[in-house]
């Protein structure tokens, strides 16, 4: 599986569509210490933290599926956690699934039912339904 990245040049562009310098769009993003990360993130040097993604849709009226180079239809586990704002260690925090398990359930290498119980704390974690989690998890297996 591929992991999941900002739709190339989609920062750029929704920032000159709405206006504002990188400057006044990192001082939007709590916790953002670098005004250079924005830079980065626009010239895709580097991947914002699952952190800001949720924060970036905000400051431009988006969903964060939409930053994410995804169908955003049907997009895969990873999307949903990225979506979510949620680290791998935030996860495992939320819902007490090990890193190790949810990387499995992200990569498609994990093979088995996956539990109703385990899709439904997966999805109160991810802020979707359980079938999203569910469809997520079978896209998943298919990349």
């Amino acid at each position: 599986m591929s992991s999941v990245r900002l739709r190339p040049g989609v920062l750029a562009q929704l920032r000159r569509a709405a206006g504002p310098s990188q400057s006044e769009v990192a001082r939007r993003l709590e916790g953002l210490h670098r005004e250079q990360s924005l830079g980065d993130w626009e010239r895709e040097r580097q991947q914002p933290q699952p952190r800001f993604v949720p924060l970036l849709a905000s400051v431009f009226g988006v969903s964060a599926l939409e930053l994410l180079d995804v169908d955003v239809d049907d997009p895969p586990l990873q999307a949903l956690r990225l979506a979510a704002g949620l680290s791998l260690e935030d996860l495992e925090s939320l819902t007490g699934i090990s890193r190790t398990t949810y990387s499995r359930l992200e990569s498609g290498s994990r093979r088995g039912e996956l539990g109703r119980a385990t899709a439904t704390n997966l999805a109160r974690s991810l802020k979707v339904d359980v079938e999203r989690v569910v469809r997520a998890v079978q896209r998943s297996r298919k990349t």
